[in-house]
């Protein structure tokens, strides 16, 4: 029995984008680990006018090489104050959007509404592309830190094909050691959840999940035997993603990234675009047997602590190739300050 339910009876803009918004962060696993925060600041900021904003971070006190002072007695000796450096880091304005279209006709022939799908798939799209860009950005950034030789990235891959990789050149305890014990002085695990796990998260493609549970299954370890398909690895949650793509070497081979993320580290702004779901009927599409379309807008922003973007903007606006560009990326903190350590590794797949 053919569907009589109209697009514009199932979506109610006014109720439709704030149920989006919602489900786009409940549907997305990096927020929901706790890795982002979702930052009212940022928030606040995009819902002004502008193609990014500006935020100020502080250098830390104990950084100075200068040591403490020795107290006296004498009323002459006046102390000499430190100063207190902050440093500017800018994010930049992030609006993407895409419509969907279907003719009357389909649901005659299907027999359901294929609008009523797309409206209820929508969340599905805009986490997907708010997540390709925030990986577009961690990949822009740790190329940034390769060229400047920052201890934000470790790289241990070989850019050809070796049959089998070296042990050195792949994922493993010894090369995550090295990437964290170099970046943040430790692995990352000082500060412990209640729950034991570590506030340290590793995100990966499934290739090197695979990888890791056939070479290398004693290291994980589910949080408990009634969770199933939530492990950790050394400890550290693990969460898997194929936004997190490989690249071919620069020989042969593939080289893969993982990264390694503290709580906190990447926040997250959000501010309803103008008519940020919308409904169009064209009743002379279909050769007048009518069309429904359904545009969705997302106006949104990511920043990750100690990095600033200093790129140009294409039309007003910073695609995700440009995101992932090298030299729009300058790092303004210290590795340890920025939580996030991106290791690039080979597999034997």
């Amino acid at each position: 029995m053919a569907s009589d339910i109209s697009i514009g009876s199932l979506i109610i803009p006014a109720i439709f984008t704030p149920y989006v918004s919602q489900q786009s962060v409940l549907k997305n696993a990096l927020i929901r680990s706790g890795i982002i925060f979702n930052n009212p600041m940022m928030s606040g900021k995009l819902a002004g006018a502008g193609k990014g904003a500006t935020l100020l971070s502080f250098q830390n006190l104990d950084t100075s090489a200068t040591e403490a002072n020795a107290t006296n007695a004498d009323q002459s000796d006046d102390s000499t104050p430190e100063q207190i450096h902050a440093q500017s880091e800018i994010f930049a304005r992030l609006g993407r959007n895409k419509s969907w279209s279907a003719a009357d006709w389909d649901a005659s022939l299907l027999g359901v509404d294929p609008m009523a799908y797309i409206g209820n798939m929508v969340a599905n799209a805009v986490m997907k592309w708010r997540t390709h860009s925030l990986v577009a950005m961690l990949n822009g950034q740790a190329a940034a830190a390769e060229a400047a030789v920052s201890g934000s990235l470790y790289d241990s891959a070989s850019e050809t094909l070796e049959t089998p990789y070296l042990a050195g050149t792949q994922i493993n305890a010894t090369t995550i050691g090295n990437a964290l014990i170099g970046a943040w002085g430790d692995m990352g695990t000082r500060d412990q959840l209640m729950n034991g796990v570590s506030d340290v998260a590793v995100f990966m493609n499934s290739a090197t999940y695979a990888f890791l549970q056939r070479t290398d299954y004693t290291a994980f370890q589910r949080i408990s035997i009634q969770t199933f398909g939530f492990t950790t690895y050394l400890g550290f949650p693990v969460y898997v993603d194929d936004e997190f793509t490989s690249r071919v070497g620069t020989t042969s081979g593939h080289v893969y990234a993982t990264y390694f993320i503290k709580a906190g580290a990447i926040s997250f702004g959000y501010a309803a675009p103008k008519n940020a779901t919308e409904l169009w009927r064209n009743p002379d599409g279909g050769n007048g047997g009518g069309v429904d379309k359904l545009y969705q807008r997302d106006d949104f922003a990511f920043h990750v602590n100690g990095w600033s973007y200093t790129g140009t903007l294409a039309n007003d606006n910073v695609t995700d190739t440009q995101l992932a560009t090298a030299a729009n990326w300058t790092q303004v903190l210290l590795p340890k300050q920025t939580g996030v350590v991106t290791l690039l590794h080979n597999l034997d797949v």
